[in-house]
């Protein structure tokens, strides 16, 4: 037996609802004692109530980004790029692998042992090789030098001296790479694994070590609404830069937090890179504020990027590392969606337009879909925030080798793993609400283990380099 309540409402007909009550009870009191010794639960009634409205929500800043945390799962890797219909040859950048472009007016001089040396149309030396070494000199007159040595190893000299030394190695039949990077005389490594894709080699970050559930946090909602200090005003880099974009008023993900992280960490890049490069004293441009749409960008790209970290460690995590796409410009230009990119080095490059412009640490470009040929040598961006000065500035086209584009991608996912890491250390000290049941200790890779000592020479060998490219340039201004 139902009953229903009535449609001409509750308050009018409360003694029918009493009535009805005693007629209900004594009926299953008859009932109970007339049936056998399993009894059934009593049915429920419903009874209508006032439904009150739920507290508001507490005001959270407007962006895309306040969403509910995400069930872990393991997320497969997404398929390469089909090729694509060729599109204009961009103009792009060039590494120690590829070929500058030649524009009209240059002139080119071909050397023996199959060197090559362009002179823009003032004249001035653009680009020289020899002995398999690359020196390009941008705006300002910087001067990048890079080469590929026979056994694989590979030395880039940024300007200033600063720079890295690469030096290959294997383990369980897939090829990595250690880094040692020397920056103001100062060393640190990093690790890469090498993945094959369109007939090119590519480095992609491996971090050397994990936390098993900081990656499932990390893409969910943050521990609150927690007011943190950066204490960004003492840094060298803020003086310069500190204009450049305003952190978020409250830290809803975690995604937010490494958002500010990242672009602090571009900025401060960028003002030892002036230091490096003799443009500290120089008059600084008018810095604009990153706009809201391209910081958005950032932190979904950022979001992104956690993924890729989290899918790496899930195999090393089974003990099954694999050389697969994740991480690699050929799964980024593969699933057919926008990305944004952070410089994490200096680049030369040559615009639409054919003028020459730079990207530093710090700018920001977006890659819009079709994806280029597989064989392709270079992908069109498009430049969304600079610096201004000698930078390219926000809007202009250029073309990025796909070998340049993955060091940017490998400059976020490696500040991105840092930033984790940090974002772990001030939860340990007290300095962030800890997630209960998130923090952990780090677990190494087992790669590591198999990799080669840190490169104590790296500095004598950035030096020579240096000099070699010195010796280069003095025969070219001589021809």
């Amino acid at each position: 037996m139902r009953i229903l309540s009535s449609p001409f409402g509750f308050a009018h007909h409360t003694w029918h609802f009493a009535v009805l009550a005693m007629v209900f009870a004594a009926g299953m009191h008859g009932y109970s004692s007339s049936s056998s010794s399993k009894s059934s639960p009593p049915p429920r009634v419903s009874v209508p109530r006032q439904r009150t409205a739920p507290p508001p929500r507490p005001a959270q800043p407007a962006t895309p980004f306040n969403r509910k945390p995400q069930q872990p799962q393991r997320q497969q890797p997404r398929p390469l790029p089909a090729p694509q219909p060729q599109r204009p040859t961009p103009n792009y950048s060039f590494g120690a692998s590829t070929a500058p472009r030649i524009f009209a007016g240059e002139r080119v001089v071909n050397t023996q042992g199959g060197g090559q040396r362009i002179y823009d149309r003032g004249g001035r030396l653009r680009f020289a090789s020899a002995n398999g070494m690359n020196i390009q000199r941008g705006p300002g007159g910087a001067r990048i030098v890079s080469s590929i040595r026979p056994d694989g190893s590979r030395v880039t000299v940024w300007p200033g001296g600063n720079g890295w030394v690469q030096h290959p190695f294997s383990y369980r039949g897939i090829d990595y790479a250690r880094r040692t990077y020397v920056v103001h005389s100062v060393q640190y490594s990093r690790f890469y694994r090498v993945y094959s894709w369109g007939g090119q080699r590519f480095n992609i970050y491996t971090p050397v070590s994990y936390y098993p559930s900081m990656y499932y946090w990390s893409l969910g909602r943050m521990w609150g609404s927690p007011a943190f200090s950066w204490g960004w005003q003492s840094a060298g880099w803020y003086g310069s830069y500190g204009r450049a974009f305003t952190p978020y008023s409250t830290y809803y993900t975690p995604s937010m937090w490494l958002t500010d992280y990242t672009l602090a960490n571009g900025m401060d890049a960028a003002y030892q890179q002036d230091q490096a490069d003799g443009s500290a004293n120089e008059q600084p441009a008018p810095v604009v504020p990153v706009p809201n749409d391209v910081k958005n960008g950032v932190n979904q790209e950022i979001q992104n990027d956690i993924s890729v970290l989290q899918r790496e460690n899930q195999q090393e995590s089974v003990g099954q590392p694999q050389n697969s796409p994740a991480g690699s410009v050929a799964e980024v230009l593969g699933d057919n969606r926008p990305h944004t990119f952070i410089a994490g080095e200096k680049l030369m490059l040559i615009d639409s337009g054919g003028t020459e412009c730079a990207l530093s640490p710090g700018d920001i470009v977006q890659y819009t879909p079709p994806a280029p040929a597989p064989n392709a040598p270079a992908v069109n961006v498009q430049v969304t925030w600079s610096k201004g000065a000698k930078d390219c500035v926000a809007g202009t086209t250029v073309g990025i080798a796909l070998d340049d584009l993955q060091e940017m991608h490998n400059h976020m996912l490696a500040t991105v793993d840092h930033g984790i890491d940090t974002l772990h250390t001030e939860q340990d000290a007290g300095k962030l609400p800890g997630a209960q049941g998130v923090l952990s200790n780090a677990m190494a890779h087992s790669y590591v283990l198999a990799a080669p000592q840190s490169d104590s020479a790296a500095q004598s060998e950035l030096n020579a380099q240096s000099q070699e490219a010195d010796k280069v340039e003095q025969m070219s201004t001589n021809q």
